[in-house]
């Protein structure tokens, strides 16, 4: 009787742990940006402003610099996953991590290639992995919340089938 309560003690701690990361990792997913776009004008000769804006679930936050600072573009790896970055005298500003299907790697080289040519007048660029990223945060979170109500629901059926003691 005894290691049977232990068996089932145990098997409840490791369900609410896997509930829990689940239900994290798939809320981070829900809110981490996904939209990101950059844009860049140049009006004069190297004169000009960028832009970079991100969007998630939370809200946008946009990041204004002089078009002077952007030095280039370089592209992060994370195991399969790419991450493209700007590269600014006074550090880096980082693209959300690209789960989409998006070309990374040709970002960077148009980025690059606006740089070195002052005859273009603007770039625009957008990074969209909202519907891998929504995809996954929702798979996530409704397994996790399956998972509780799942869990809940057996031990109602527990206690109400039990005789009064």
């Amino acid at each position: 009787m005894l290691q049977g309560a232990s068996t089932e003690l145990g098997q409840a701690c490791v369900t609410t742990l896997f509930t829990i990361l689940l239900l994290t990792q798939g809320g981070i997913f829900l809110t981490h940006p996904q939209l990101a776009t950059l844009s860049c004008d140049r009006p004069n000769s190297n004169l000009g402003i960028c832009k970079l804006m991100l969007s998630s679930l939370l809200g946008k936050k946009v990041v204004p610099f002089p078009l002077t600072q952007l030095e280039g573009a370089e592209v992060k790896h994370h195991g399969k996953l790419r991450q493209l970055v700007l590269l600014l005298p006074d550090g880096k500003l980082h693209f959300p991590v690209n789960h989409g299907f998006s070309d990374t790697e040709g970002k960077a080289a148009q980025i690059n290639a606006f740089l070195q040519n002052s005859e273009i007048q603007s770039l625009s660029l957008r990074q969209d992995s909202r519907w891998a990223t929504y995809s996954m945060g929702l798979i996530m979170t409704g397994f996790g919340s399956w998972l509780i109500w799942s869990y809940i629901s057996n031990l109602l059926k527990r206690f109400s089938s039990r005789p009064d003691l």
